[in-house]
Protein backbone atom coordinates (compact mmCIF):
# COMPACT_ATOMS: atom_id res chain seq x y z
CA UNK A 1 0.00 0.00 0.00
CA UNK A 2 1.44 3.29 -0.76
CA UNK A 3 2.59 5.83 1.83
CA UNK A 4 0.31 9.26 2.18
CA UNK A 5 1.66 11.85 0.37
CA UNK A 6 3.40 9.79 -1.70
CA UNK A 7 2.46 9.18 -5.82
CA UNK A 8 2.61 5.58 -5.43
CA UNK A 9 5.38 2.95 -5.96
CA UNK A 10 6.71 2.23 -9.44
CA UNK A 11 5.01 0.10 -11.90
CA UNK A 12 6.60 -3.38 -13.45
CA UNK A 13 8.55 -2.81 -16.54
CA UNK A 14 9.52 1.22 -15.89
CA UNK A 15 12.74 2.18 -14.72
CA UNK A 16 12.84 5.26 -12.50
CA UNK A 17 16.16 6.98 -11.23
CA UNK A 18 16.61 10.59 -9.22
CA UNK A 19 19.12 12.37 -10.50
CA UNK A 20 21.42 15.33 -9.53
CA UNK A 21 19.39 18.01 -12.46
CA UNK A 22 22.78 19.95 -12.42
CA UNK A 23 25.73 17.11 -12.50
CA UNK A 24 23.47 14.30 -13.90
CA UNK A 25 24.81 12.57 -11.58
CA UNK A 26 22.63 8.99 -9.93
CA UNK A 27 21.37 10.11 -6.60
CA UNK A 28 20.49 7.71 -3.48
CA UNK A 29 17.28 6.48 -2.15
CA UNK A 30 15.70 9.32 0.03
CA UNK A 31 17.21 11.89 -1.98
CA UNK A 32 15.24 14.78 -3.73
CA UNK A 33 16.58 14.97 -7.47
CA UNK A 34 15.11 15.46 -11.21
CA UNK A 35 12.47 12.37 -11.56
CA UNK A 36 13.67 10.56 -14.83
CA UNK A 37 11.91 7.65 -16.69
CA UNK A 38 12.52 4.73 -18.72
CA UNK A 39 9.72 2.50 -20.32
CA UNK A 40 8.60 1.24 -23.34
CA UNK A 41 5.50 2.74 -22.40
CA UNK A 42 7.18 6.49 -21.96
CA UNK A 43 6.96 8.39 -25.43
CA UNK A 44 9.93 8.28 -27.79
CA UNK A 45 9.80 12.13 -28.41
CA UNK A 46 7.64 14.99 -29.75
CA UNK A 47 5.91 14.61 -33.19
CA UNK A 48 8.57 17.02 -35.95
CA UNK A 49 10.24 18.34 -33.01
CA UNK A 50 13.61 16.85 -32.57
CA UNK A 51 15.09 19.93 -30.60
CA UNK A 52 12.00 19.69 -28.04
CA UNK A 53 12.91 16.28 -28.14
CA UNK A 54 16.47 16.27 -27.58
CA UNK A 55 15.97 18.74 -24.93
CA UNK A 56 13.78 16.57 -22.79
CA UNK A 57 14.68 12.75 -23.77
CA UNK A 58 18.48 12.02 -23.11
CA UNK A 59 20.64 9.73 -25.83
CA UNK A 60 20.03 6.48 -23.92
CA UNK A 61 16.42 7.28 -23.73
CA UNK A 62 15.60 8.40 -20.28
CA UNK A 63 12.31 10.93 -19.86
CA UNK A 64 13.29 13.90 -17.79
CA UNK A 65 10.03 14.98 -16.46
CA UNK A 66 11.59 18.22 -14.65
CA UNK A 67 9.71 16.99 -11.58
CA UNK A 68 11.72 16.66 -8.17
CA UNK A 69 11.09 14.02 -5.65
CA UNK A 70 12.91 10.98 -3.89
CA UNK A 71 12.37 7.37 -3.60
CA UNK A 72 12.26 6.15 0.15
CA UNK A 73 13.55 2.74 1.65
CA UNK A 74 9.54 1.06 0.93
CA UNK A 75 9.96 1.76 -2.57
CA UNK A 76 7.13 5.04 -2.70
CA UNK A 77 7.83 7.97 -4.64
CA UNK A 78 7.68 11.36 -3.53
CA UNK A 79 7.13 14.59 -5.61
CA UNK A 80 8.32 17.67 -3.65
CA UNK A 81 8.63 20.34 -6.29
CA UNK A 82 6.60 20.89 -9.78
CA UNK A 83 7.73 20.45 -12.88
CA UNK A 84 10.67 22.95 -14.29
CA UNK A 85 10.34 21.68 -17.94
Amino acid sequence: MAKKNSVGFILPNLQVKFIDPDTGRSLPRNTPGELCVLSQCVMKGYYNNEEETARIIDKNGWLHTGDIGYIDDDENVFIVDASRN
